[in-house]
């Protein structure tokens, strides 16, 4: 007892932050994150400033699962600051919530030995963007975008200038939609299957979280990705599994089918539909006026060619239609 009391003591010295070893150091800051060495760590002292400036430290920097700073800091600006800091090695670049294509750029004109981008809700990266740095990138081996722009020409541009591709997460969130009824609709459901398909031959795992490619696409995939060791298509719920995709897919090491649990999914995996809109906002008089939703593009009124998402907020192409969306 005695001895707790002489540790709680407040006349002992103040712990000198300053000394502590340079590996220790060292060590603790790549612990807590890009962010907060930027945000804090790197302001306590001159030794701490001093080696948070240090190349190595950069090498992968992860600015993700900070939502809660979205709308206090510029985000872009300290990821400015990360890659300056990097020195030309930085090997990953994480972003969430924010990014642009202008940020894009920014990184590949500093570095071209980027070995994995991760994109998580970063509406203002456009596919043009995305597909003009990737040329820049051509060690790339991971790409993954979630909640996010991605055509199926950014599919092959991306497998064209980066061969060394392994792993591509394409995620989003399942939506209720109306069956397919020809096969240009089905066709369009396939786009980003096919893209990878014919353009992603070296990839070893791949994920396609609530897309909605159908058996065809499925088949075009593991026809044209042999190397394939891990494969998941939850929530890919027009693809169904018969005798002929269960032989095909034998040889995936790993596999996750569409309805297989998302427990271990680290992001939302509600599935959307009509039912995920408020009917004081939004109501639909027939099955033809199916409605895409998902939790980042908002909805889709599929027969009258109405769209609307956060960003872009509205492109009515009839304004008979104004009210259904704006009724306010």
């Amino acid at each position: 007892m005695a001895g707790a009391e002489m540790s709680s003591n407040p006349t002992d010295p103040a712990r000198n932050w300053a000394e502590l070893p340079r590996d220790v150091l060292s060590l603790i800051l790549r612990k807590i994150g890009a962010i907060e060495i930027l945000m804090g760590a790197g302001l306590v002292c001159r030794a701490w400033l001093q080696l948070a400036k240090e190349p190595q430290l950069w090498r992968c920097v992860d600015m993700t699962h900070h939502a809660d700073l979205f709308n206090t800091v510029d985000m872009e600006a300290m990821a400015r600051t990360a890659v300056d800091r990097s020195g030309g090695i930085m090997e990953a670049f994480w972003a969430e919530y924010f990014g642009s294509d202008e940020l894009l750029q920014y990184i590949a004109d500093r570095t071209n030995v980027l070995k994995s981008l991760r994109l998580i809700s970063c509406y203002h990266i456009s596919d043009e963007g995305l597909a003009e740095a990737a040329k820049r990138f051509p060690q790339l081996e991971e790409l993954e975008i979630k909640f996010g722009s991605f055509s199926e020409e950014v599919c092959e541009t991306v497998g064209q200038v980066c061969p060394q591709l392994k792993r591509f997460k394409l995620n989003t969130q399942w939506c209720y939609l109306s069956p397919l009824s020809d096969s240009d609709e089905e066709m369009e459901e396939n786009e980003e299957a096919i893209g990878i398909a014919n353009n992603m031959h070296e990839l070893r795992h791949l994920q396609l979280f609530g897309n909605r490619l159908t058996n065809d696409g499925l088949m075009a995939i593991l026809d044209n990705c042999p190397h394939l060791e891990s494969l998941d298509i939850r929530q890919c719920f027009n693809v169904t599994m018969d005798a002929t995709l269960r032989k095909k897919c034998a040889r995936i090491r790993n596999l996750r089918l569409p309805h297989d649990s998302t427990d271990d999914y680290e992001f939302c995996a509600d599935i959307g539909g009509l039912e995920s809109f408020d009917n004081d906002f939004l109501s639909v008089s027939s099955d033809s006026d199916a409605v895409y939703y998902n939790e980042y593009d908002y909805c889709e009124l599929i027969d009258d060619a109405v769209y609307y998402n956060e960003f872009d907020y509205s492109e009515l192409i009839d304004d008979d239609d104004m009210d259904l969306f704006f009724p306010f």
